[in-house]
């Protein structure tokens, strides 16, 4: 319950290992490629308990040898990082919108509204499943999940993203749009343990719906969001072009190039910044940070194995 980030929910996947604090009250998520440790965004939990943690992480992978990278940190630790010896490296920006500000009338909602009016249009609904009733309604999800990735010619990811399982899915209220009682759409809803951040992790739908089908979806999302009461909705991270200024920033920026294309990519609207600024977010950086004792030639090498471990869309072996 203490965690403020709805993406937190990437510890369920079951693709991670965990690292405590002394007290457990706060974890960091990691997984292992190429004698590689990738630490997947903040620390979460109590965050009283993050410097510690940090410290401690910190302290036997430098012990092991073990070269350790964190992938999409926000600004909020960044002090304790630079206290580490890390370098901080900026690969782009999350969208964040408020909720309690979000409408579709006005100007705010113009270029959004002929999507939503399309679908209405042509007979689709909102609804958002329960737990329960999703988990009966698998197959049908399945069904458009495997649609939607064949469509794309694409296969699951992971690690920065869900894929589909149905152990997995059957942890959160599931967000369809539906026409005629079939399921046409669906996103997974994510929400922070306090209670104040959502966010959608799988977004998949059948090729024949109509365009501006996600648009509805999403702004569907984000109206039952502000009706129960959640503060701000999370759209995911955007790669950002012309990163850094210094020496080694075409070193950088090739190994993130290549890693929204081969890892996220605009798979899952990762990429999409486009998209994204139709529902007027606040764009907040999200920061890569590193060994300083690791050379700029490194930099590609370290993006292919963080885009080996989005890659990759299943769990870990039991008892691994």
């Amino acid at each position: 319950g203490y965690s403020a980030r709805s993406c937190a929910n990437l510890a369920l996947l079951g693709d991670k290992y965990f690292f405590f604090s002394d007290d457990g009250t706060a974890f960091v998520m990691y997984g292992e490629v190429n004698n590689m440790f990738v630490v997947m965004g903040d620390p979460v939990g109590r965050k009283e308990a993050f410097a510690s943690l940090l410290w401690s992480f910190y302290e036997i992978t430098h012990r092991e040898g073990v070269r350790t990278v964190w992938y999409e940190i926000s600004s909020e630790n960044i002090p304790v990082f630079i206290e580490l010896g890390m370098h901080i490296l900026k690969i782009g920006e999350t969208a964040m919108v408020d909720l309690q500000a979000f409408s579709l009338q006005g100007s705010a909602g113009r270029s959004i509204r002929p999507s939503w009016n399309r679908m209405v249009r042509e007979g689709y609904a909102f609804a958002v499943l329960p737990r329960e009733e999703a988990a009966t309604r698998s197959d049908e999800l399945h069904s458009v999940s495997n649609a939607w990735l064949e469509a794309r010619k694409a296969k699951e990811k992971g690690f920065s993203l869900g894929f589909f399982d149905r152990a997995y899915l059957a942890q959160f209220p599931c967000a369809v749009v539906q026409k005629e009682g079939r399921i046409a759409a669906f996103a997974n809803l994510w929400e922070s343990g306090d209670g104040r951040e959502l966010s959608v992790d799988l977004m998949r739908y059948d090729p024949s719906v109509p365009s501006g089908c996600m648009e509805y979806l999403f702004a569907q999302c984000m109206l039952w969001g502000k009706e129960k009461g959640y503060q701000r909705f999370d759209l995911g991270v955007a790669p950002m072009s012309g990163l850094g200024t210094g020496q080694d920033a075409p070193l950088w920026n090739k190994g993130i190039n290549f890693l929204f294309q081969k890892g996220e990519g605009s798979y899952n609207f990762q990429g999409l910044h486009a998209f994204k600024d139709k529902f007027s977010p606040k764009w907040k950086p999200v920061y890569l940070a590193l060994p300083s004792s690791v050379p700029a030639t490194a930099l590609p090498l370290i993006a292919v194995g963080i885009a080996q471990l989005v890659g990759r869309g299943k769990p870990l072996p039991v008892g691994k």
